[in-house]
This record gives structure tokens, C-alpha cells and sequence, in this order.
């Protein structure tokens, strides 16, 4: 799904369900400048579960669960120099 003009997608968690907190909704962006951007906004208030990152495919990957309880990963689409 694209929302403002960022692509958001929706997953499941492979571990034991607790009420409310099986889907982790993913927001991928073209730059890790956007990306940082977007993590910090989410993360403001909230619970950080994966610091930001560099990975083999994207210069930005983070994961936090915003002040509402709900979960977010943040994606770059930008691939690391290497």
C-alpha cells in the first residue's frame, strides 16, 4: 500500500502472538536520509527493537514499536556502497 507517497507493507511476526502485536507494518523509502527521518518520527515516544543498521541490501533497516504499540520496520530501498 502506498501512503503519501511511501509504500508501506504489512507482515507477520513469527513469534508466540500477544493481543495486538502480530503485524508489523514495513515503510520503505528511496534514500537512508528518508528513512532516518521517518524512524526518528516513529520511534519518538516509543520503543526501539532494532537499531539502525546497514545490512548487505539497504544503507537504512531499524525497527521500533511507535508510542501506540504499534510495530514498524524502516526500510531504505537506497543498497549500500561497497
Amino acid at each position: 500500500m502506498v501512503i503519501c507517497g511511501t509504500n508501506i507493507w504489512f507482515a507477520d511476526e513469527a513469534v508466540p502472538p500477544v493481543i495486538g502485536d502480530s503485524v508489523r507494518l514495513c515503510a520503505t523509502v528511496p534514500t537512508g536520509k528518508e528513512a532516518a527521518a521517518i524512524f526518528d518520527a516513529l520511534s519518538a515516544g516509543g520503543v526501539v527493537t532494532l537499531p539502525p543498521t546497514e545490512t548487505f541490501y539497504s544503507v537504512f533497516h531499524a525497527s521500533a514499536a511507535d508510542k501506540f504499540g504499534v510495530n514498524w520496520n524502516v526500510v531504505a530501498e537506497e543498497a549500500p556502497q561497497r
